[in-house]
């Protein structure tokens, strides 16, 4: 049986009009105003310029008592709006649980190999990538194109004094910007990028 994304995307939303703020599949933060809803996704005033230049969103979401979720989803644009915004749709193609902080940005090299069955055996050669973020369940990288939604793949990367290795599956692909998209993936959590998150912490302290 379909999963009914927009329905759970629903329950976990404020009430129309909001104001959210979405993680760009391309990078950098996207500012969205909840307007309503159709039979085919949310209904969103956003930027024209962030209309035309995002292809796919994550959105954040803590309902009271109820946890921290995530929205993914791909941004439609449909008509002019007010005040100079865009009307655009947002289909939401899944709805995860998701802890929003912390995150590390980096900039540190890494490997990627996609894998397949039950025994995670992998694919092909890994492919070397940039590391851009960690969380406790997700990680970005940059790379050449050739990864797809539902992907699931091992990265592995050297971050200090910390050695990675995660197996991940890929929410979202951003558009190619010089040869090069930023892939967004979730994965169950890992001891190792747990101590990570908190030595990173308690520098910042």
């Amino acid at each position: 049986m379909q999963t009914d994304w927009l329905t759970l995307a629903l329950g976990v939303l404020p009430e129309p009009p909001a104001a959210l703020i979405a993680v760009r599949a391309e990078g950098g933060e996207v500012e969205l105003r909840l307007e309503g809803s159709d039979e085919h996704g949310l209904l969103v005033l956003v930027d024209p310029l962030d209309a035309e230049e995002t292809a796919a969103v994550t959105v954040a979401l803590e309902p009271a008592d109820r946890g921290e979720y995530a929205l993914v989803g791909r941004l439609e644009p449909l008509t002019s709006g007010s005040d100079g915004f865009t009307q655009a749709r947002l289909v939401v193609d899944e709805v995860v649980r998701w802890k929003k902080r912390p995150r590390l940005a980096l900039d540190v090299p890494a490997t990627v190999a996609l894998v397949h069955g039950a025994a995670g055996s992998e694919r092909a050669a890994p492919a070397s990538v940039r590391l851009l973020d960690l969380g406790p369940q997700g990680v970005a990288f940059a790379a050449a194109e050739g990864y797809r939604r539902g992907d699931r793949l091992r990265l592995g990367a050297a971050v200090g004094e910390h050695q990675l290795l995660v197996e991940a599956r890929v929410l979202q692909v951003g558009r190619p910007v010089f040869g090069r998209c930023r892939v967004s993936c979730t994965f169950a959590g890992d001891p190792a990028v747990d101590a990570l998150l908190a030595g990173s912490g308690e520098q910042a302290a």
